[in-house]
């Protein structure tokens, strides 16, 4: 496998399929010699027929359920289905409420004690879990997986990615020069990193075309490159992603030392634990792109 044919075959094929229909044996020849790359790209097409079935499916087992719920309860309870959501809605409302009266707080945060701080980052920490398990679920049913790139996947990462990065600016609120500002900045410029990614990640192909990218081997000369449009948002998703951690990062840990660090009462003593953390695994997510089939599909065959 090669990155040329990578790329290549699949609109190669596009063009022979156009020119004449496709007999059974030209679509069991290409297949068999497609690697799980071009495949996984290739099927990209079946998703509105792979997200109705799962649709169908839910709806099925939410009707069998239903039926399930009336002959448990026969007439015991007029209508089981309203008292279920009742029920459990009951049971959420003091959990959301004690939630969102932590979070709400968000714009005082700088004026308020440690204590406080790590409160309202616990119930991010929560919100961050609950959305990760919840689009795990969604994403059973493929219903974002347009050209089979799991959408789901990326807009979790949006929601829970951007509260990471507020739990570092909010940990070290009282010292963060305008913190409103920077908080809400760095929310939405990781929502942008993501969503970026995943638009560049819907696109097919390489990042450069590919005769400029032999100029440039041979040349080495990058006004040579010629940027595709998956290269465009890639490279902006690149940018934004080198910000954060090496200018917005840093910034904060240097506040942190700066003011004291662990010595310091009302700093918390693992934040260079979190940052840490943090700033050691985002990298993996931009390396296992590289060589997934959603990114450039460095492993054309995971067999």
């Amino acid at each position: 496998w090669t990155r040329e044919s990578s790329w290549l075959k699949p609109q190669k094929c596009r063009e022979v399929f156009s020119s004449h229909v496709p007999s059974a044996r030209d679509m069991a020849v290409t297949l068999t010699y497609s690697n799980d790359f071009e495949l996984f790209r290739a099927c990209g097409p079946l998703y509105p027929a792979f997200a109705i079935e799962s649709l169908t499916s839910l709806l099925l087992g939410l009707f069998f359920c239903y039926l399930s719920l009336k002959i448990c309860v026969r007439s015991d309870v007029e209508h089981p289905v309203s008292s279920f959501f009742r029920m459990l809605y009951g049971w959420m409302r003091p959990h959301i409420k004690e939630w969102w009266e932590a979070v709400s707080s968000w714009p005082e945060m700088h004026k308020r004690p440690l204590q406080d701080r790590m409160g309202m980052c616990r119930q991010l920490n929560l919100a961050m879990c609950l959305a990760q398990a919840l689009a795990a679920f969604l994403s059973i049913f493929r219903w974002l997986h347009i050209n089979n790139v799991n959408g789901v996947r990326y807009l979790g990462y949006a929601f829970t990615c951007s509260l990471m990065q507020a739990e570092l600016v909010v940990l070290i609120a009282p010292y963060v020069p305008c913190y409103k500002l920077n908080c809400v900045g760095i929310v939405i410029l990781t929502h942008i990193i993501l969503v970026l990614g995943w638009i560049g990640s819907l696109h097919d192909g390489f990042l450069f075309e590919e005769p400029s990218w032999e100029l440039f081997l041979v040349s080495g000369q990058v006004k040579d490159l010629a940027v595709t449009t998956k290269g465009i948002f890639i490279g902006c998703t690149a940018c934004s992603l080198c910000s954060l951690l090496f200018l917005q990062m840093p910034f904060l840990a240097l506040i942190y030392f700066c003011k004291g660090g662990w010595r310091n009462e009302d700093l918390p003593p693992h934040f260079l634990k979190l940052f840490a953390t943090v700033w050691f695994t985002w990298p993996a997510f931009p390396g296992w792109w590289i060589i997934s089939a959603e990114g450039s599909g460095l492993i054309g065959d995971s067999k």
